[in-house]
């Protein structure tokens, strides 16, 4: 019998669906049920030891692993050799794809800037890396509180615009830390699509 995969929400907070971004921390001691996301997010592995499929490819998460995860992805976590401890960051997709289409002044309406955060969903940081990446993450705590504890900080004035400015920080850098990977001196390269889920290509 074929396994059924869960259908998550399409919020990036269940407490607010107004907002654009939430923070918060996750634990995964055994295998988990296959996931179909709704909404893109960020799991950023600080402790523990795993494999995870991403439509059909599988990876292995240590500390340190930053995992991309846009919409309609399906995720399996098929192994935990060691109680996984990760942060989560969920937030808009499509926001953010428009975001960078405007800073990008790209004149194609139906170009993704985010295509690469689809084509390597996994980013392994040395440490220097993970170091400027932790600090994203507290920026990011400090700013919206965490999620599922709903302490959530007082209003700050242009919250969401710093908001964004954290989540192009980070998106920016886990290309640069995936182009570093692969020897890259450019993104002119010629990107290959992987297979994905039907879902995936629809969206």
């Amino acid at each position: 019998m074929p396994r059924r995969a869960m259908l998550q929400d399409a919020r990036a907070s269940a407490s607010d669906p107004a907002v654009i971004c939430s923070f918060d921390y996750e634990a995964i001691d055994k295998p988990t049920r296959a996931i179909i996301h709704q909404a893109a997010r960020f799991l950023y592995v600080k402790r523990g030891r795993g494999k995870l499929v991403i439509d059909g490819e599988e990876y292995v998460l240590q500390p340190n692993t930053l995992v991309a995860i846009t919409p309609w992805k399906i995720t399996d976590t098929v192994e935990v050799t060691e109680t996984l401890q990760f942060i989560k960051v969920i937030y808009d997709y499509s926001y953010l794809n428009s975001v960078f289409k405007s800073v990008l002044g790209s004149g194609d309406a139906s170009a993704e800037p985010l295509r690469f955060l689809t084509l390597e969903p996994v980013a392994y940081l040395d440490s220097v890396q993970a170091e400027y990446v932790d600090g994203i993450m507290e920026h990011l705590k400090a700013e919206l509180g965490v999620e599922s504890t709903r302490v959530k900080p007082s209003d700050k004035p242009f919250s969401q615009l710093y908001t964004v400015n954290k989540l192009i920080d980070l998106m920016v850098v886990y290309r640069r830390y995936i182009m570093s990977h692969r020897g890259e001196l450019d993104s002119g390269r010629k990107e290959t699509v992987k297979d994905q889920s039907v879902l995936s290509y629809i969206y």
